[in-house]
């Protein structure tokens, strides 16, 4: 994982490094990621999974339906030329010339905008079916949360200052709460044998960490051991993950469900041409 801490920028795509983006899958917004980029990511052997938009322009020069047929009937035309409820598996040719596999899917659980996702990527069919990288690119919602236990947990909202050096300061050393925090939940989870914990709740229970602290100020080294293990099994208790919400299934905002419908997707088997 790569994590840098930058001055704003006009464009975020000047913060997208090539150099780290070899051998991996890279998972980002459309805001991020033009067609020059993503054809720069490919010649540096990294994959993409971008999200598109609902004009996405390019002849479609291949196209398989949910249940992998192949629709001869759309070779030639646009992507808006398929009715949009259905969910469909394209290769367009785009205005550059450069070839590019669409999904697009439609979530009648989705809000109105919502409804319809289209996401551009460069993984082949081979690898990963269209519903397995439509379940995928949901994991971006775990930034989010991340984010959300940051500013509640580690004090990342409360920074008051308008000088550089303090402003990078404190976001360090949010970033190295969150750390430990994650650590103390990982080795919980191994300890305790728990599947998993609430991300929110490891951040925000702030109480549970407070004896480590003060272990650590004005302790000896075997209390801040026996601390350590009063907190594991405080964590264990006080952390564990609620059931998620109906809202929460339906939307696809509950990670470890998300997790295991992904790797428990069957794949398709698309007829021969």
């Amino acid at each position: 994982m790569c994590v840098e801490v930058s001055e704003a920028v006009a464009s975020e795509r000047d913060r997208v490094y090539q150099e780290y983006q070899q051998d991996c899958l890279v998972i980002a917004d459309r805001g991020y990621i033009d067609e020059e980029l993503e054809q720069t990511l490919i010649k540096a052997g990294a994959q993409f999974l971008i999200k598109g938009r609902a004009n996405t322009n390019g002849t479609i020069i291949d196209a398989y339906a949910d249940d992998g047929s192949r629709m001869r009937q759309y070779i030639g035309k646009k992507l808006k030329d398929i009715p949009h409820k259905m969910n469909v598996d394209v290769t367009i040719r785009t205005s550059k010339g450069n070839t590019l596999r669409i999904i697009r899917r439609y979530n009648p659980n989705g809000k109105n905008r919502d409804k319809i996702s289209v996401l551009r990527t460069s993984v082949h069919r081979k690898i990963a079916g269209a519903k397995q990288l439509y379940l995928l690119y949901r994991i971006r919602w775990n930034i989010e949360l991340f984010n959300k236990a940051a500013k509640s947990g580690c004090n990342l909202k409360s920074i008051n200052s308008s000088k550089k050096n303090i402003i990078l300061i404190f976001i360090l050393l949010s970033l190295l709460v969150s750390l430990i925090k994650t650590y103390c939940a990982a080795k919980t989870m191994i300890k305790h044998k728990i599947d998993d914990l609430s991300l929110l709740k490891v951040h925000t229970y702030n109480v549970l960490y407070e004896k480590l602290l003060f272990a650590f100020a004005y302790r000896n080294r075997s209390t801040i051991y026996q601390v350590f293990k009063e907190l594991l099994g405080e964590i264990a208790l006080c952390c564990k993950r609620s059931k998620p919400s109906q809202r929460d299934r339906l939307l696809i905002k509950d990670l470890p469900l998300l997790l295991w419908q992904i790797v428990n997707q069957p794949g398709f088997k698309r007829k021969s041409s």
